[in-house]
């Protein structure tokens, strides 16, 4: 009777502990996927920020060839249009990425 008590603990103790294992690789593949998901971004991020850079001078360059008062009110306003886009373009970033890290776990 005292060895059938033991045996049981013993399988609650084993079942317990493969649980765990396959918590831990489930919470290992999900830091993998949310890995490649921010590699991606960042390559994205990173030719968006050069073409940033790139309009930015040429924004530079306008206003320099040309401080009418026309020109540079257009230029304000362009600019003020990229860095909302900017904006919502890097919280809808954040956005996607929680929803996929919401929906990884509601997955499981």
């Amino acid at each position: 009777m005292g060895s059938d008590v033991k045996m049981e603990e013993l399988q609650n103790l084993l079942a317990d502990e493969q649980r765990a294992q396959e918590l831990q690789e489930d919470k290992k593949s999900m830091y993998l996927e949310i890995s490649e998901k921010l590699k991606s971004l960042e390559n994205v991020n990173g030719f968006l920020l050069i073409g940033q850079l790139i309009y930015r001078v040429g924004i530079f360059f306008t206003i320099l060839s040309s401080p009418d008062s026309a020109t540079l009110r257009f230029c304000i306003y362009l600019e003020l249009l990229v860095g909302l886009l900017t904006i919502a373009y890097f919280l809808g970033n954040i956005v996607w990425l929680k929803t996929d890290i919401y929906k990884s776990f509601v997955s499981n």
